[in-house]
C-alpha cells in the first residue's frame, strides 16, 4: 500500500501515517 496513492485519495492524515513508515 502507497502512502502517496493513500494521500492522493484524500484520506485523513491520521488514517496516511506518512512519517517515514513504509
Amino acid at each position: 500500500m502507497d502512502v502517496n496513492a493513500i494521500a492522493a485519495k484524500g484520506l485523513p492524515n491520521e488514517m496516511t501515517p506518512h512519517t517515514g513508515s513504509v
